[in-house]
């Protein structure tokens, strides 16, 4: 199930990406937010869960980003956090927007200090705030109608979810 997750997420963003114009409206972060969707299942396989998190950074850096490492360890930090927040609230839709909220965030701007630290993009907070606010509905929308299909599939399968 978790590798079905993080297949369709990966190659839904490699699909917006292509269709959806690099400086629009809509960014997709699918892949990042794969790792809230995958952690109940893996509640009693953490450590595959933060494999899983670090390959699966790895191969958003080679493929979307060229930036060696960024995503692995990035990813890795984020599955920690996931792993924090599901230790203290249950996974409801509601949550899950709150949490990828926080996500979209800290990837943006570790994203964006990384380009300002690197000096291939001039700081400009006009622009940042540009980016940012360009990722959340499309995001949002992924967590809305995907986390409904994963709990689907899971009881179809007969598989149990931790909350």
């Amino acid at each position: 199930m978790i590798w079905f997750i993080a297949f369709v997420s990966y190659f839904l963003d490699g699909i917006f990406s292509a269709l959806l114009p690099t400086y629009g409206f809509f960014r997709p972060l699918f892949s990042l937010l794969s790792l809230l969707l995958m952690y109940p299942f893996c509640y009693y396989q953490k450590k595959n869960y933060f494999i899983l998190s670090f390959c699966l950074g790895m191969l958003y850096d080679f493929t979307y980003t060229n930036t060696p490492f960024f995503h692995g360890l990035l990813f890795l930090l984020f599955a920690f956090l996931i792993q924090l927040w599901n230790h203290y609230y249950r996974n409801t839709i509601w949550n899950l927007v709150c949490v990828s909220t926080l996500l979209i965030l800290g990837y943006r701007i570790f994203g964006y200090l990384l380009l300002v630290f690197l000096q291939s993009y001039p700081f400009n907070g006009k622009a940042f705030l540009r980016i940012l606010g360009s990722s959340f509905l499309l995001n949002w929308l992924y967590i809305a109608i995907f986390f409904p299909f994963v709990l689907w599939l899971a009881r179809k399968k007969h598989i149990h979810i931790m909350n």
